[in-house]
């Protein structure tokens, strides 16, 4: 479970908008395309590199993990959390 604190520090960097925590958004990129992985906590969609180095330094802080994740299936478990945490869809 992440924090308020957490949660609201997230989206001060990159903006409410693109920060997803409901269930299906959760789900879909926690797993991969054989529904293997772990459901994330938050899904966060920075916007520039400032934005993606803010987000990469506050879960280092919070020792919170974070998972990078492309556009792609990620039929090979590659771009999906084992530990729930932040996916950081790029």
């Amino acid at each position: 479970m992440l924090s308020a604190e957490f949660l609201e520090a997230v989206e001060s960097i990159v903006g409410p908008e693109f920060v997803k925590r409901d269930d299906a958004s959760c789900h879909v990129y926690g797993v991969d395309a054989l529904n293997k992985g772990h459901v994330a906590d938050l899904v966060v969609f920075p916007g520039c590199s400032a934005e993606v180095s803010g987000i990469l330094c506050l879960c280092d802080r919070h020792r919170i993990p974070l998972t990078p994740r492309g556009a792609g299936t990620g039929y090979t478990g590659g771009a999906v959390p084992s530990f729930g945490g932040v996916v950081l869809s790029t």
